[in-house]
């Protein structure tokens, strides 16, 4: 309930003292406008009230089985916790990567599908004995389905070393398996599956070409699956991140035209779109050795960013279980 005066004021004085409020607002107005983008990134330090120690943000980001929890934890840490600058800024835009992701795909699909929030520190020390294990690749499997291995220890040698251990093993099934029915392909065969829980990538009989560049292509999309967002061991902002620009690319007018992602249809769009998004990924990795020509520059970026970034972290010296050698492989374009 507002007060009321019933007093009569100076009408020269009272039109004076609007002006001069008017004059007052709309400088603040420009002020906050000028000033917000720094506020929103962070880079004008650390907020007015310190709720959260440097102790207290550790455990807000120390992650749990749902990333929609863990966007409310790093939206509070960036608002309220103690951190310079730079931290915070990288925080707030983590935190904005995840309320777009969340928007877009819905926050039960977001929790189901990206994985437990936080990083696994076990999974970032796989290199501290210094030796890289190559997957066991059964050649007599192998050959059963009509798949030549050496393509396959090829790309185990030109991946990076981070990738390679994602991999337990390697199967190779005498069997004929079709598209999950959420992916709208009906009748369509599966060449290859990855599974992200146990590190396992396998191989399925069908009528495809896999030797050469087939083989080439079937494996970098399926190790692209997992070294994706859900694999713990990246940072989450670098999790974030990959999931947040491969959407943005599913729909750009500029992207790469991947037959297999424009083909998945689902009535619920937002399952669709994360299966798309998945998918793309995989694809554009696929295409940076095999379709480089195709591969539309924003793509081209997105995946060496990631290359590089893990492909610096390899240890030159590591060691390699010995594999049985075999003849010098010539890929003919033309088997793909």
């Amino acid at each position: 309930m507002e007060k009321f005066s019933f007093e009569s004021g100076d009408p020269k004085k009272e039109r004076k003292d609007k002006a001069v409020s008017s004059i007052r607002g709309r400088f603040a107005k420009a002020i906050t406008a000028f000033l917000a983008p720094a506020i929103i990134s962070g880079t004008l330090g650390n907020p007015d009230l310190i709720a959260f120690s440097k102790k207290d943000v550790r455990e807000l980001l120390k992650g749990g089985p749902k990333i929609s929890e863990y966007i409310e934890n790093s939206d509070k840490a960036a608002k309220e916790g103690e951190m310079d600058a730079k931290e915070r800024k990288k925080l707030f835009k983590m935190a904005k990567q995840e309320k777009f992701l969340e928007k877009k795909l819905g926050r039960n699909y977001l929790d189901r599908y990206f994985g437990k929030a936080g990083e696994d520190e076990k999974a970032r020390e796989k290199f501290r004995d210094k030796v890289v294990m190559h997957p066991n690749v059964p050649k007599e499997d192998a050959r059963r389905i009509g798949i030549d291995t050496r393509p396959i220890n090829m790309v185990l040698d030109s991946m990076p070393h981070s990738w390679v251990e994602s991999i337990e093993q390697i199967r190779f099934i005498n069997e004929i398996k079709e598209a999950p029915k959420h992916y709208g392909l009906k009748g369509r065969e599966v060449a290859a599956q990855a599974d992200r829980k146990n590190g396992n990538i396998s191989y399925f009989k069908n009528s495809y070409n896999q030797t050469g560049y087939g083989a080439v292509s079937v494996l970098t999309h399926e190790m692209a699956h997992l070294n994706d967002w859900v694999n713990p061991r990246r940072p989450m902002p670098e999790r974030v991140d990959l999931m947040y620009r491969t959407l943005n690319r599913v729909n750009s007018e500029d992207r790469y035209r991947s037959g297999y992602v424009e083909a998945i249809s689902n009535k619920d769009k937002r399952l669709e779109l994360f299966i798309k998004t998945a998918e793309y990924w995989a694809e554009i990795v696929k295409a940076r050795t095999v379709d480089l020509r195709n591969l539309p520059i924003k793509d081209r970026e997105l995946v060496d960013d990631y290359l590089d970034r893990e492909t610096a972290q390899d240890v030159p010296e590591l060691k390699k279980p010995a594999r049985e050698k075999t003849p010098p492989l010539r890929i003919v374009k033309g088997e793909y």
